[in-house]
């Protein structure tokens, strides 16, 4: 059965107080130590990653010990906005991110993360996921000197992008090419993952069971196929 609402909220507000939702993860193991992450960070090809602080303030110290050999191993070439998976030969997390089949549909709710204006599809009663791979998103700040910035680190699999991510890709030009191709990967997707409600930044108001008839952000849709 779905978690009462009573609950629902108790575990939000739990989650929240903990921060378990920055970046999404929860780590297994004993690694406590926070490594020093530089203000840069070069990728196997030779471009400049500048991470910022705020991105660094909730990450667990297990994580900050992969960022700088994650961002060392990926190759941009000519990406605007790359999106990658980088696969460890352990156990370093876990993910919030899951499949979904036809079973969970009872399950299936959307709500609202913090900072974003658009839906996510979230899961009640599923657990956290164990995970070797650490993905990164960086995005081009600068094309003429081949400079990125961190726009995301977290445990898990790479997440295609939401709507808002799309909006961000349609005000340049490069982006909007970028777009057409991700846009039918990202509706796959999102029929067949979701995010698990507990363990997810959410805005508590916005979680619905379904979404308004007349939402559709390009992805999502109150008339979604059920898988």
């Amino acid at each position: 059965m779905p978690m009462p609402k009573e609950r629902e909220k108790e575990a939000v507000e739990e989650r929240n107080r903990y921060g378990l939702f920055i970046p999404d993860t929860s780590i297994i193991g004993s690694v406590t130590v926070k490594r020093r992450i530089p203000a840069t960070i070069a990728t196997a090809d030779g471009k400049e990653v500048s991470i910022r602080k705020e991105r660094l303030f909730h990450m667990p110290g297990a994580l900050r010990n992969l960022l700088i050999e994650s961002i060392s191993r990926v190759r941009i070439g000519d990406r605007y906005w790359v999106l990658e998976e980088i696969e460890y030969p352990t156990t370093i997390g876990c993910s919030n991110l899951v499949q979904t089949t036809e079973a969970d549909s009872a399950l299936i709710c959307y709500a609202r993360r913090s900072g974003r204006k658009c839906f996510s599809r979230c899961v009640r009663e599923k657990s956290l996921t164990p995970t070797c791979k650490f993905s990164v998103e960086l995005k081009e700040r600068d094309e003429a000197h081949g400079r990125y910035f961190l726009r995301n680190a977290y445990a898990g699999e790479m997440v295609f992008p939401e709507s808002d991510d799309l909006t961000m890709l349609s005000k340049s030009r490069r982006g909007r090419r970028m777009m057409h191709g991700l846009l039918p990967k990202a509706k796959a997707f999102w029929t067949q993952h979701a995010f698990v409600l507990r363990y997810t930044d959410v805005l508590i108001d916005t979680v619905v069971d379904h979404l308004p008839r007349d939402y559709n952000d390009g992805i999502l849709s109150w008339q979604e196929p059920i898988i």
